[in-house]
C-alpha cells in the first residue's frame, strides 16, 4: 500500500529541569500532543496521543549527545484494539561551520498493537498504529538567525519504509 500526504501534526514543550554542569548533563521533560490531521489511515489514526518525556543532554566540544525515555498513551479509534507506547532514543548532533550540524539518531518504541502491520487486514489495529519499531535517522541542519533552525533528515526503520522529516525548531527565551 500506498500514501501519500501531510501526516499528523505533532507539538511538543520542553522544560530544562536541570542546566548542564560539568559532571552532570542537563535533564529536561517534554509532553508532546498528536493532533490528527492526516486524511490518510496509512499515515494517521484519527486520534490525539499524548506523550511525556525524561531527557539526558551533554555537550563535549562540537558535539551534543542525547538519550531520551517516553511514555505515550495513544488515542483509540473506534474498534481498534491498542496498547500505550515506550520508547527510547539516542541522537548526537555534531556542530560544524558555525550555524551548521550533522545529525544522527536511533528511535526505538514497543508495540501499540499485539498484531504486526500488514497489508490490509490488521486484526483490530488501524494501519498507523506501530508495531514494535526501530529506525535511523540521518540528517542536516541550519540555524538561520539564533532562535530558528531548519532541519532535513532521512529515516529508515526496520520494516522498509523511509521517510523525509523536514523540520522547523523556534526557541522562545
Amino acid at each position: 500500500m500506498d500514501a501519500t500526504g501531510v501526516g499528523d501534526v505533532e507539538i511538543t514543550l520542553t522544560y530544562l529541569a536541570r542546566a548542564e554542569t560539568l559532571k552532570f548533563p542537563a535533564i529536561a521533560v517534554a509532553s508532546e500532543v498528536k493532533v490528527p490531521s492526516a486524511k490518510d489511515s496509512l499515515i494517521g489514526t484519527g486520534q490525539v496521543d499524548f506523550a511525556a518525556y525524561l531527557i539526558g543532554s551533554k555537550r563535549w566540544d562540537q558535539l551534543d549527545a542525547h538519550a531520551n525515555l517516553s511514555y505515550t498513551v495513544v488515542g483509540r479509534p473506534p474498534g481498534a484494539e491498542h496498547k500505550n507506547i515506550f520508547g527510547f532514543a539516542l541522537a548526537a548532533e555534531w556542530f560544524w561551520g558555525g550555524p551548521n550540524e550533522l545529525l544522527g539518531e536511533v528511535l526505538g518504541n514497543t508495540a501499540a498493537s499485539a498484531h504486526a502491520e500488514s497489508g490490509t487486514d490488521t486484526g483490530g489495529a488501524t494501519p498507523e498504529a506501530p508495531s514494535g519499531e526501530v529506525s535511523l535517522t540521518a540528517g542536516i541542519a541550519r540555524y538561520v538567525v539564533p532562535t530558528l533552525r531548519l532541519s532535513l533528515g532521512l529515516s529508515i526503520d526496520n520494516n522498509g519504509a523511509a521517510l523525509l522529516r523536514p523540520g522547523l525548531t523556534m526557541r522562545f527565551r
